[in-house]
């Protein structure tokens, strides 16, 4: 189907009537599901901008500028309509306070009732405008990410795939996770995005502009506070800066850690492992959480200092206006409010902006880090060669400081069976990865043509079904698919499982035996169709009956594509055309008769009988609204009822000495007492401003605790949980609940709920003030809050869904 808004009128993209469908199925059962989605739009889709990035992040070296650059010129024209929404949403800002100075000029004077209504109307009209194109910019921000991100995890990932042996390991796959899962979303915020920063400082200068217009020179007194307060927050900044990077790198150490432990539970715990790993899991936890602990500290002193600025820019303005002599009108007094309001606006999101610019220049810092690593370089391929030949020319090689190949001679021609055996620590799968080009670190030429497959001696499965093991993204080809099941004698298997070759393997194929997954590993090499196979051990973990039939069938056919097979079974290589031995380095061909004279094979142990795997369970989905026993848990987990109902009431004081400082200044803004005026609306700024401060000091003390309550008890969790768990739930699954999950919840929950209790408070306040002032206007209040009610269900319903998906 094709997306709605392609066909939507003006006015149905205007005030989004076309999303009208969704939303009304997301207050219908069942609930809805990613198949109900709309497509993407035509733009958004993956087009050759995204080869073209592919090409621009291969050259080395990967520079920042040059990403930006080439993301901004290709999307130019969709950022230079969001900079336009935005700009008029911060024209439309500025126009509110303007008009409302002349509503109350209006109001004491005679004009026509015709002119103050169309000052009225222009007012309401410039806060509603501002309001839509406000929403309209940011859903055009939250369309670009997805290109963007896409570029950039598509670079990332590509990259990944191209990495050196020495600049990849177990632990690296953290680092790659937290990129793609934090990184690429805190870059992507800025790319998609660059005029929000200048925006927000026009909007400031516009708001100082309007404030010099009202109040004079004061406006300027209170420009140079503005000034010096900004300067103190830059040096927490900078600060903060310092620290996050601290904080990304503990982060990728210790995802490392749980990626190593969960990759290779089974092998932890049959040798009493698991507490070494636990503990040093812990141990990271305990110094990121020193390092989260001082940027959330950080943080909370810039934030508070950030929410107390427009408090503190209105006394020093106030006081030196009337200092000076002159007398505030009530027009100057809530004309002056307002554009502290408005001055609010950009203050409590330069927090948050700062916040995101260090992690756009953190995260892209890491990002090159990645895509500037060293990678297989060297070229292999020879297109001069016939297909399926591989050269080696006085080949040298070292591993860990021990020489392992020494120059080596061979040339095999293109359907040769080659079989390599050799002691333990010989060479053997050296040799093999420096024709696979895992590795470049060796002296002389190695050449080759075709495609190559590699199959090592410890078979990789991914978690997913015996099929899309084999297949791993191939085009489907049903009769090559049913040759390679008998070839690698998979029929038999398959038909004792219940759900055949749709059964889920397990988190590295666990939930097969050892022989299944090294034929499943075999199987998947032989349909790739390569033109040279690399096998290394292929048979070690078969049975004499079932190594024999897998070799005829699929080892040693003929005619086939080149294959270099290593093994210590004189059997097995007797099938081999020609047999080389690795001895001090050397590589020497054996005759027929000497592979008589080399030790037999150790008899294999019987394998496991095949067992029914059990069909990965989907993740379960919460449906409904949010649980209120998900409060009662995080009240557990905090185990802190004073402090939490502390931050309430501080929030609570917050808003009510705020909404009262402004209430005393317009109600007396005609007294010529100096001293009370000033006095009491400084006593009531300075309390709500030290309410800011302890709210944002007790959420970053409840954060920590929260940090490492929740940490400690899924870390014991997945330690007691039985080996079936992590059959049945992938690893990026649990990886991601302790990476982004984990890192959310501690450092925006807390302050999310309190600020929502805030906002909450201070709607009920202003009602409750409203009511007092004007008391026909609460007879229109359930009217509005019912509509509001019904708008916010709507969307609540249908975003609760989807980000539950």
């Amino acid at each position: 189907m094709d997306h709605p808004e392609l066909s939507a009128g003006w006015l149905s993209r205007l005030f989004y009537h076309w999303t009208g469908p969704l939303q009304r199925k997301g207050l219908q059962d069942p609930s809805v599901s990613l198949d109900d989605l709309y497509p993407l739009l035509p733009q958004d889709n993956r087009d050759a901008r995204a080869d073209a990035f592919l090409a621009l992040t291969a050259r080395l070296p990967v520079r920042p500028w040059a990403i930006t650059t080439y993301i901004w010129r290709h999307y130019g024209s969709r950022i230079a309509l969001l900079t336009l929404l935005q700009l008029l949403a911060m024209l439309a800002t500025l126009a509110s306070p303007w008009l409302l100075n002349h509503v109350m000029t209006q109001l004491g004077t005679g004009a026509a009732t015709e002119h103050k209504l169309l000052l009225a109307l222009a007012l309401f009209g410039s806060v509603l405008a501002a309001g839509m194109l406000a929403e309209h910019a940011l859903q055009l921000a939250l369309k670009m990410h997805v290109p963007i991100r896409r570029l950039l995890a598509e670079a990332l990932l590509a990259k990944v795939m191209k990495l050196g042996g020495k600049s990849f390991d177990d632990r690296a796959g953290g680092r790659v996770q937290n990129l793609i899962n934090r990184d690429v979303w805190d870059i992507t915020w800025i790319l998609a995005d660059p005029a929000m920063p200048i925006t927000m400082l026009l909007l400031l200068a516009g708001t100082i502009a309007l404030l010099v217009w009202q109040v004079g020179s004061a406006g300027l007194v209170g420009c140079a506070v503005l000034t010096l307060l900004l300067l103190l927050s830059t040096r927490l900044v900078r600060r903060m800066n310092q620290q996050e990077q601290r904080l990304k790198h503990s982060q990728d150490e210790r995802n490392g850690i749980l990626a190593e432990y969960i990759k290779k539970l089974r092998l932890v715990r049959q040798n009493g492992l698991g507490p070494f790993f636990t503990r040093a899991a812990e141990q990271k936890r305990q110094q990121e959480l020193n390092v989260l602990g001082r940027v959330l500290r950080l943080d909370a002193i810039n934030d508070a200092l950030m929410l107390g600025t427009p408090l503190l820019v209105t006394l020093a303005t106030f006081t030196t206006y009337l200092v000076s002599g002159q007398s505030l009108t009530l027009p100057q007094v809530f004309t002056t409010i307002a554009l502290f309001a408005v001055l609010r606006i950009p203050m409590q999101r330069l927090p948050y902006l700062i916040r995101t610019l260090i992690n756009f220049n953190t995260g892209f810092q890491r990002l090159c880090e990645l895509l500037n690593s060293p990678e297989q370089h060297r070229q292999l391929d020879d297109d001069n060669l016939a297909k399926g030949t591989v050269v080696l020319n006085e080949v040298s090689a070292r591993h860990q400081q021990h020489t392992m190949l020494t120059g080596v001679d061979l040339t095999i021609n293109p359907g040769e069976l080659i079989g390599i055996t050799g002691k333990t620590g010989a060479g053997k799968s050296c040799l093999l990865h420096l024709i696979a080009g895992f590795d470049d670190d060796f002296e002389g030429e190695i050449r080759r043509h075709g495609r190559v497959a590699h199959l090592g001696h410890k078979p990789w499965l991914m978690n997913d079904s015996i099929r899309n093991n084999i297949l791993f993204g191939q085009p489907w080809d049903e009769a090559r698919y049913r040759w390679v099941l008998e070839a690698c004698t998979l029929t038999g298997d398959l038909a004792l499982l219940g759900h055949g070759d749709q059964t889920l393997v397990g988190e590295l194929g666990t939930r097969l035996s050892g022989g299944q997954q090294q034929r499943v590993a075999l199987a998947r090499a032989l349909y790739t169709q390569a033109d040279i196979l690399l096998l290394d051990n292929p048979l070690s973990a078969l049975d004499p009956m079932v190594s024999a039939q897998v070799l005829r069938l699929g080892l040693a056919f003929r005619p086939g594509p080149t294959r270099l097979l290593v093994s210590h079974d004189p059997e097995v290589l007797a099938h081999c055309d020609r047999v080389f031995a690795i001895e001090q380095g050397a590589l020497i061909e054996l005759a027929p008769r000497q592979l008589a004279d080399l030790p037999p094979q150790d008899p294999s142990q019987a394998p496991l009988a095949p067992q029914e795997a059990e069909r990965f369970n989907a993740e379960k989905i919460v449906e409904g609204k949010v649980d209120w026993g998900l409060f009662g848990f995080l009240w557990q987990r905090l185990n802190a009822p004073g402090l939490i109902l502390l931050t309430l009431g501080l929030a609570l004081g917050q808003e009510g000495l705020r909404i009262a400082s402004d209430l005393w200044l317009g109600g007396k803004a005609a007294n010529t007492e100096l001293a009370p005026l000033l006095g009491t609306y400084m006593a009531l700024g300075l309390g709500s401003l030290l309410c800011i401060t302890l709210v944002r000091v007790l959420n970053y003390k409840l954060g920590l605790k929260l940090a490492w309550s929740l940490f400690e008890g899924m870390l014991s969790r997945i330690s007691r949980a039985p080996m079936a768990f992590f059959d049945k739930v992938p690893q990026g699954r649990i990886l991601n609940r302790f990476d982004r999950d984990l890192a959310e919840t501690q450092e925006t929950l807390l302050p999310m709920m309190s600020g929502l209790f805030g906002m909450l408070i201070s709607v009920l306040l202003q009602v409750l003030v409203i009511g007092i002032n004007l008391p026909l206007l609460l007879l229109v209040t359930p009217l509005v809050g019912g509509v509001l009610y019904l708008l916010q269900r709507r969307y609540r319903a249908v975003q609760l869904k989807l980000r539950r998906q």
